[in-house]
């Protein structure tokens, strides 16, 4: 790692594939240590991130739905944990490993749509439950919930996608443990993390503007997105300053599920459009569609003033900020 170069399993003596129970003993869990080098803290994050996602496979026979869910989002995580270590890991390492994440979640993403949409339309169900009759929109939800059921027998009964998702965990977790244990005696402090956090921070920043310059549900999904990685990234260093950073790594989080409730209506509103046009009348189109138009309207709203209290400092003055938190931290 110290190289900019991450070693291939295939040139590593732990190339095997590890089970899912096997756990480096770790400690200070998905957060930084004062006494740990920034280097080897990288390394136990992406290390436990994997050991996560193949536990939540090894489970996913208990909750498929769950466990499918979990292990992307570790693979998320991991991702974030990529762009922290930019300036120790090197660009080039970045867009490898994190083009690898990127690839492995997307095999796993079927049952997301189908999900997503049946949770979105019962919350509106709910939410207006006043003015819509008490069987609104049934024949859509049933539509859904057989194409859902369908979908998510046929994904389980794919073993050999899943035994591969399973298999490229173990690679990409012997890979990333192949970092070295001279790492852990190697020096880094946070020059290792600014350049990593800056850029995070700058494309979560760009992002917002975009998405309110022009409010288009990919801008806002792609705003979503890098507000995940920076809240990760809050949340890893939280224990330089608790009650400063966890409080802005909530913020991040509330930021964030605001923009997935509002991605989430797209994706309905796209359903109803597409596949599911026969399970609807044009009535209940009309109606449907401007109730999720009032809905995004409203989640962007809350979204804005959020997101320009958490967006409102320059990247450089965030890094010098979080640069004095880690150095009084660290003494």
């Amino acid at each position: 790692m110290a190289d900019g170069t991450l070693p291939d399993v295939e040139a590593t003596s732990i190339a095997r594939p590890v089970p899912a129970t096997a756990a480096v003993p770790l400690s200070h869990a998905g957060v930084v240590a004062p006494d740990e080098p920034v280097p080897a803290t990288l390394r136990r994050f992406t290390v436990e991130l994997f050991d996560e996602a193949l536990s939540h496979m090894a489970r996913r026979a208990e909750d498929f739905e769950d466990g499918i869910h979990r292990t992307r989002t570790s693979l998320k995580r991991i991702r974030a944990v990529l762009r922290f270590g930019r300036g120790e890991i090197g660009a080039s390492v970045l867009r490898r490993e994190n083009t690898a994440m990127r690839n492995l979640g997307a095999s796993l993403a079927d049952l997301r749509d189908g999900a997503v949409r049946l949770q979105t339309l019962g919350r509106i169900r709910t939410d207006f439950s006043t003015v819509l009759a008490a069987d609104a929109f049934s024949r859509l939800n049933e539509s859904m919930s057989e194409r859902y059921r369908l979908e998510e027998r046929m994904f389980q009964l794919d073993v050999s996608r899943l035994n591969g998702v399973v298999h490229s965990l173990q690679s990409a977790r012997a890979r990333y443990l192949a970092w070295g244990t001279s790492i852990d005696n190697a020096g880094g402090g946070f020059g290792q993390l600014a350049p990593g956090i800056g850029t995070t921070y700058r494309a979560g920043k760009r992002a917002m503007t975009v998405a309110f310059r022009r409010p288009t549900p990919e801008a806002f999904h792609e705003w979503r997105k890098q507000v995940k990685y920076f809240r990760y990234q809050m949340e890893m260093l939280e224990p330089i300053w608790p009650a400063l950073l966890a409080p802005t790594a909530e913020a991040a989080h509330q930021l964030s599920d605001l923009l997935g409730m509002d991605h989430d209506l797209w994706v309905l509103a796209q359903g109803v459009e597409g596949e599911f046009l026969a399970a609807t009348s044009l009535a209940e189109r009309t109606v449907l569609g401007a109730l999720i138009e009032r809905s995004r309207f409203e989640l962007e709203r809350l979204a804005r003033p959020l997101g320009e209290m958490l967006f409102a400092e320059s990247s450089g003055a965030l890094v010098k900020r979080l640069g004095v938190y880690w150095d009084t931290w660290r003494r």
